[in-house]
Formats: structure tokens, sequence, C-alpha cells
């Protein structure tokens, strides 16, 4: 929302679109009588929606997703606000790479914490690699040792559920007929 006061003369509601209230919009929009505003530019669009915190970092006061990621609309597309910032104020982010929050602030938009990296990098500076790692155990209780771990593609798992989960198919697998009952189709 923003804090500026409705285009339309003696009105002084918020502006919400292009200038006016929800209310004047609406009605010259109706008549036909809109005087259109200029959109505001991406720059604009931009630093209305962010307020810096103690840290340095950028907070996005805009939209966001499910996931605590800023998003813009620009052009009729969704866009994570965090690269739309970088790419504006640094440059374009090259092909394959993901921004970094150095600072962990997930809505955070300040392009001197966003370092691009390869996926990978970035999986492995995160909080979950490091979580697992520590791991000694797998949530059955059994040991993560030489003997019980089966490593593939950089994740771990234990051989002996590995063994559990084959057994309890094997044996459903015993269990099931294998040819359709004469009677079925009748």
């Amino acid at each position: 929302m923003s804090s500026l006061a409705c285009a339309f003369e003696g009105c002084n509601k918020p502006a919400k679109h292009r200038g006016y209230c929800v209310a004047c919009y609406s009605r010259l929009r109706k008549r036909g009588e809109l005087e259109l505003l200029p959109k505001p530019s991406l720059e604009e669009r931009i630093f209305e929606k962010i307020r810096e915190d103690e840290a340095g970092c950028w907070i996005w006061t805009g939209t966001r997703v499910g996931t605590g990621y800023g998003q813009i609309d620009i052009a009729g597309r969704k866009r994570p606000a965090h690269r739309v910032v970088y790419e504006f104020l640094v440059c374009e982010i090259p092909e394959g790479l993901d921004l970094d929050h150095l600072c962990r602030v997930r809505h955070c938009v300040n392009p001197w914490h966003l370092d691009p990296v390869t996926r990978q990098v970035n999986i492995i500076r995160g909080d979950k690699p490091k979580i697992n790692a520590s791991k000694t155990h797998c949530p059955h209780g059994h040991t993560y040792d030489e003997a019980n771990t089966i490593v593939y593609k950089g994740s771990r798992f234990c051989r002996t559920c590995k063994k559990a989960r084959q057994k309890a198919y094997d044996e459903k697998r015993r269990g099931m007929p294998h040819a359709i009952p004469l009677n079925a189709h009748g």
C-alpha cells in the first residue's frame, strides 16, 4: 500500500491503483474518464518495497512466496525479488548459478549479501548439510558406520533399513497373485 493520497481532487484516501484510491479508480474507469498517471519505474517499484534492518539486510516488504523469498511482478511474470534487485544493481546472473544468501535471510535483497554460486555450493553452504553430516544414526537408530552405510550421490543411507525395506517388499510381492482370476471378467 502506498503512503500517497489519491490523485483525485478532494479525495484523501490512500492511493492503491495508478495513483487513485479504489473507489475513485473504479468510478473513473467506468466513466471512461481515467487519466492514468505514469507507471512507476522498476527502480521506484523496487525501492518502495525495501526497508533496511539493523543487520544491514534489505528486507523485502512486498509479496513473499511460501518459502520466504520475496517476489515481484515484471511484465506479467512473477520473479524472485532478490534476483531482480541483484540484476538491477550489480549485473546479470550467469546461466546456471543461484544467488546464495550469505546472511541466511531469505527475504533479504541486499546485493552485497548475495553471492552467485552453483546449486551444489549453495546447498553445501546451507544449514541442512551441516545438520545431516553431524548425524551418527539413521532415523530408526542404526549407526552410520563404514559397514552399515551406503553413500550414493553424496547422500548416506542405512544398509540395515534398506535390507528391511527390501524384505518387506519381497514378502508383499510373494503374497500377491500373479495371474488374473478366471471369474474376474464375469
